[in-house]
């Protein structure tokens, strides 16, 4: 199999929040390094100007299995990096934010091992975390708020009960981090003024 022979190694890599300028060092080095670079979302774009000139670029269609549906070994994705991999190319693979966050890179690596295909994540900064920075908000903070709990709000269908439940243990000095939240702050009583999306 080509993918168990090859020596180079994929890399799944945080762009951040939209600022190339987050990039880390290690992100940097790896898009530089890239012949081929792999994205499903356009938040990723503002990367893409600062990668590699020599690298090729695809967009790849979004995976109908992140809504339930399909096998997540044929993901466009997964078809797209073994396909590249495959021809022995350095491939980087481009996700928004931290991959790790809601464990975004958890299905594609599994499959990755499952296949033969090595791999390395690269963090990223998290919306949350360069937000916070931005507006120079703690997002903990010594003796009064010593947890951190970070939520996707994209779909709500339980009557905003979790982000109610979640939102007691403001009580105990937590902090509590909304993602993909825009469209529902105003159901849930929250002032969408700076939120990190």
């Amino acid at each position: 199999m080509a993918e168990a022979v090859q020596g180079n190694k994929v890399f799944i890599v945080g762009t951040g929040p939209g600022d190339p300028g987050l990039l880390t060092v290690r992100a940097d080095a790896a898009t530089q390094e890239a012949e081929v670079i792999l994205y499903d979302c356009r938040a990723v774009e503002p990367a893409l100007g600062v990668v590699s000139a020599g690298a090729v670029i695809f967009s790849v269609d979004r995976s109908l299995y992140e809504q339930g549906k399909g096998c997540r070994e044929e993901t466009p994705m997964i078809r797209a990096i073994r396909e590249h991999y495959g021809k022995g190319l350095r491939v980087v693979r481009l996700k928004t934010g931290d991959p790790t966050l809601f464990g975004g890179e958890v299905d594609e690596g599994d499959v990755l091992v499952c296949i033969g295909i090595p791999y390395e994540v690269i963090p990223g900064v998290s919306a949350g975390a360069a937000v916070a920075s931005v507006y120079a908000l703690p997002i903990s903070r010594k003796f009064e708020s010593d947890a951190v709990l970070n939520i996707i709000a994209a779909s709500v269908t339980d009557d905003f009960a979790l982000i109610r439940d979640a939102s007691k243990l403001l009580r105990h000095g937590a902090t509590i981090v909304l993602y993909m939240a825009t469209a529902n702050l105003p159901g849930a009583g929250i002032p969408g003024r700076g939120c990190a999306g």
